[in-house]
């Protein structure tokens, strides 16, 4: 199981679900680059494909969408 809490951060908004996709899009808020490539790894070590969009550092926070879903 994969716990959000675990990579801090700060804010999930945004959180969509493409039916025809399967496709899970969120965009979110961290204090770091790292947390958003910690997330991918470790999404991908559990099965998922994951696309990392442009992340932007403003005010000390970090923001990006992060699109994922089941490999087949």
């Amino acid at each position: 199981m994969l716990h959000f809490k675990a990579f801090l951060f700060s804010l999930v908004f945004n959180l969509k679900y493409d039916q025809k996709t399967s496709e899970l899009r969120f965009q979110a808020e961290a204090d770091s680059f790292q947390r958003f490539d910690n997330l991918k790894t470790r999404l991908e070590q559990k099965g998922f494909e994951v696309k990392q969009g442009a992340l932007s550092n403003e005010g000390g926070k970090v923001q990006g969408t992060v699109a994922m879903k089941v490999k087949v």
